[in-house]
């Protein structure tokens, strides 16, 4: 086959793989787990969550469900990407010992929550969420605000947007810009012109001054360390931060009481006082 020929093949075979990627890449953002309302109902109960509006709640293994305006703070969580939000309780085996209610919010199309999932979608649903909590919590109980992976997006977006009411924000394996680990998985195609949902994190972050805590897993496969380092190195405000070198992006020790997450949850303790 003469060069030119293959040439032709060659960029006809990446225009169509830059079309499919266009038309489909929300099948390969976003991963929900899609179950009828009942089921949510019997996984809720198994795991100790309590339906709430927007998502599920977690009073923690030694706290009851609802304690008031005198109750402890709220950590409102904004989870990873695959699953759904009842797949989470292991934030409130981190986060209730240490004396946090811990609300866990449902991505629209995720669960038993109607919606597709977009960056619109997401930010739309941190938003009300938030606004709901702190009209419940506040002026007695702090809010802080917790985003996993791809729910750092969300948790960014409530930082600029809501930073005025955040006791604190918590990213754990975030990233700077999507396009950042995007890119990794896809270095063939122009994955910054094409990105729909570009969770821009930097941009949010830009002008928030709200104390940041960031914890990254060392060997994380998912999300490379170096996309969260970039945004908290990028940070204007107080923030620390927590590196595990042995982890990777899904096994960071929530439930332990040592190590990093550990750490987070006494330094929101100490922050909210």
């Amino acid at each position: 086959m003469p060069l030119a020929r293959r040439l032709g093949v060659a960029a006809l075979g990446l225009l169509l793989g830059v079309l499919v990627l266009a038309a489909l890449q929300r099948r390969l953002v976003f991963f929900p787990d899609r179950v009828e309302p009942a089921v949510a109902a019997r996984r809720a109960a198994a795991v100790g969550a309590l339906p709430w509006a927007h998502g599920w709640r977690f009073a923690g293994p030694d706290l009851p469900s609802d304690r008031g305006e005198r109750g402890p703070p709220v950590l409102l969580a904004f989870h990873g990407n695959a699953g759904m939000a009842l797949d989470r309780a292991y934030m409130a085996d981190t986060f209730g010992p240490a004396g946090f209610e811990v609300r866990v919010v449902e991505y629209p199309g995720y669960g038993a929550r109607a919606g597709s999932p977009s960056e619109a979608a997401f930010f739309e649903a941190a938003e009300a969420a938030f606004d709901a909590v702190v009209a419940e919590a506040m002026p007695n109980r702090p809010v802080f605000v917790l985003g996993e992976s791809i729910g750092t997006g969300p948790a960014c977006h409530l930082a600029r947007v809501r930073g005025d009411t955040m006791a604190g924000l918590v990213l754990v394996t975030p990233f700077d810009r999507l396009a950042g680990p995007a890119g990794d998985h896809f270095p063939w195609l122009p994955v910054g012109l094409l990105l729909r949902d570009r969770f821009d994190n930097a941009a949010a972050l830009a002008t928030a001054r709200v104390p940041l805590f960031v914890v990254l897993a060392g060997r994380d496969a998912v999300v490379a360390p170096a996309h969260g380092r970039r945004l908290y190195d990028g940070y204007g405000g107080p923030k620390r931060l927590w590196v595990d070198p042995t982890a990777d992006h899904n096994d960071l020790p929530w439930a332990s009481r040592q190590g990093a997450l550990a750490e987070v949850a006494a330094a929101l303790v100490a922050t909210g006082r």
